[in-house]
């Protein structure tokens, strides 16, 4: 009955487990690893873009010192005549004018600073050659995209070009940027139209500032040196250029720069229209560069090194506490301006392992707190299932044993209340036969006495008992003079084997009880030789008691089991073999309170040996 309560139960309660507990524990389990994945991803993305973000920053001021540039000498060239340009402003490097398609300069200007102005600039100003001029390819196709969707009051939404401000043309434009799909048809449709395209002067390593090439492979411009270094990925510059006369340049606007790129580096002319003149000067570029340097904020950090390269990949800003850096490798960067064609402002790591690291420490400290997670939900889902199941076998085991109790006390009241009826019928007259009732009605008496005692005890678990010395073989001769006789009638030899006195300290009557207990469970389970043996003796600092038969023995697999709370070989109410499965474990429990156990062995030849082991009693003599 037991073990198929056992097994009806453990079936559902394992899939329960299994259902409740682990596969949600598991699917939670790999959710968490995926998202520390997206998290460490995400991280990584944090990281990339708050150095993009100074990236930017660094770029706008360099774009901001040119603008401020241009503004200052179109505010020069309006009020002051050419030969007091060098003193208004240090980035004033060849004044001149330009009237009637003649070039004029300050009379002190040396020889070798006009030539080399007016090979740079002289027939681009007369009107007889042409110079590439730069500008964004956003801000050239924007028009075209008017109806690109952007952001306005945290919603998209289209709106008509006749409706746009200029700062929702800017917007307009920082997206476009920002989208490569956009960019790259951009870029594929200003090559088709005969603008010249070009590959930008670093590749970045992130993956924010990396930009989609087009299909088409980038043509230098003209006029760019084949030693100029050429990234290796190959990323197209939004920076486009095209060549166009003096004339049509001055015919868009009253002033301006205009970049030029040769061999000899970057060159930059500033113009501004006069009443019937045009005035203006080269920049120096030295000083150029120098108050771009001023406006980077925060070039040095722990993490990373802020800086703007040049046309030709140097940084403007030059330090012997920098890292040894790949210049054309930084990990985020960005293109300044029209105005600084080739000109990037970047980021680089102190230690380029820094993103990795971040994302490797985000996904494992994620993974350990999701392993830890996951042994505290299946530790705590095991703990529960065995509780559950040890609770489910306890009650299989109490009805078992109510069953078994009431099964055992109905039989020897029946058998009493039988004897007694046919006694006090008077029918039998014979006094042998009356005799043999009022036996069996004593020897029920004395079967539900051992079963109320053993309940009584079992209840009763856990309390101290009064201890004392004691002799162990005593004790054994004194409970087999009472027990022997009734074994005897059973047909059983009993016989004691003990070596001299064996001290021990422990309660006389649980002691009794336990070799009661073992003696009964020897009548039990005994065959057809019913033979008992009790040895009382000493090894080493232990006192054994031991009680020998020659019964069936216990089933390989269940010696472990034997001793627990109402464990029976056969828990069926038609058993050939009375009990409620307490005896063992109630003779166990007594011995560990005593400092001892009961422990059982198969014996040579067939039968069980159980065995009483305590400590022996070190006050009394030896």
């Amino acid at each position: 009955m037991k073990r198929a309560a056992r097994s009806i139960l453990s079936f559902p309660l394992a899939w329960i487990f299994v259902v409740a507990v682990l596969l949600p524990s598991t699917a939670l389990c790999i959710l968490a690893l995926r998202s520390a994945d997206r998290e460490s991803l995400y991280a990584q993305r944090r990281f990339e873009s708050a150095l993009a973000a100074e990236a930017g920053l660094a770029a706008e001021r360099a774009d901001e010192v040119m603008r401020g540039i241009s503004q200052s000498l179109e505010e020069i060239a309006r009020y002051s005549d050419t030969d007091d340009w060098r003193a208004a402003s240090a980035v004033v490097e060849t004044p001149f004018e330009l009237r009637g398609g003649e070039i004029s300069f300050p009379a002190a200007t040396p020889r070798a600073e006009r030539d080399a102005f007016l090979l740079s600039f002289g027939d681009f100003l007369r009107g007889g050659a042409a110079l590439p001029t730069y500008d964004s390819v956003t801000r050239i196709y924007r028009s075209d995209y008017d109806d690109y969707p952007y952001i306005n009051e945290s919603k998209l939404s289209p709106a008509p070009p006749a409706k746009r401000s200029g700062v929702d043309r800017q917007r307009a434009e920082s997206m476009l940027a920002a989208d490569s799909e956009v960019m790259s048809e951009a870029l594929s449709q200003a090559s088709s139209e005969g603008f010249e395209l070009s590959a930008r002067n670093v590749a970045p390593t992130a993956g924010l500032s990396k930009a989609a090439p087009v299909p088409a492979a980038p043509p230098m411009k003209e006029g760019i040196s084949e030693a100029l270094p050429t990234p290796e990925q190959g990323q197209l510059s939004r920076t486009v250029s095209r060549r166009r006369s003096f004339t049509e340049v001055t015919g868009e606007s009253d002033y301006g720069l205009l970049p030029r790129l040769s061999e000899n580096g970057l060159s930059i002319l500033f113009w501004a229209k006069r009443q019937d003149a045009i005035a203006g000067c080269s920049l120096n570029m030295a000083a150029t560069r120098d108050l771009i340097a001023e406006a980077i904020p925060g070039v040095l950090t722990d993490v990373r090194v802020l800086n703007v390269l040049d046309e030709n990949g140097d940084p403007i800003v030059e330090s012997e506490t920098f890292p040894a850096l790949d210049w054309r490798r930084p990990f985020v960067a960005r293109e300044i301006s029209p105005s600084l064609p080739r000109w990037e402002a970047g980021a680089w790591l102190v230690d380029p392992d820094a993103p990795a690291l971040r994302a490797r420490f985000t996904r494992i400290a994620v993974s350990v707190l999701v392993a830890a997670l996951f042994v505290v939900m299946a530790s705590g889902g095991i703990l529960v299932a065995r509780a559950v199941t040890a609770e489910t076998r306890a009650a299989a085991q109490k009805t078992a044993f109510v069953a078994n109790v009431t099964h055992e006390l109905k039989t020897p009241l029946t058998s009493i209340r039988l004897f007694s009826e046919l006694l006090l019928s008077g029918k039998q007259t014979d006094e042998n036969r009356r005799r043999d009732y009022l036996r069996g009605i004593s020897a029920e008496a004395g079967r539900l006495s051992a079963l109320v005692e053993d309940v009584l005890t079992f209840s009763a678990r856990g309390r101290n008992y009064p201890m004392s010395p004691l002799d162990l073989s005593d004790m054994a001769r004194e409970v087999l003079s009472i027990i022997e006789p009734r074994l005897a009638a059973s047909g059983f030899t009993v016989s004691l084997s003990a070596d001299g006195p064996v001290p021990v300290r422990g309660n006389r009557e649980a002691l009794a009880q336990v070799l009661t207990n073992m003696l009964s469970n020897a009548e039990k389970y005994s065959g057809d030789v019913k033979e008992i043996t009790v040895t009382a003796g000493r090894c080493g600092e232990t006192a054994v008691l031991s009680v020998l038969d020659r019964g069936i023995g216990v089933k390989p697999g269940i010696s472990a089991k034997i001793f627990q709370e109402f464990f029976r070989g056969d828990d069926s109410l038609s058993a050939m073999r009375s009990g409620v499965g307490l005896g063992l474990s109630i003779a166990r429990g007594i011995a560990e309170r005593h400092g001892g156990s009961v422990t059982y062995s198969p014996r040579d030849g067939g039968g069980s040996v159980f065995s009483l082991s305590l400590p022996l009693d070190a006050s009394s003599p030896r």
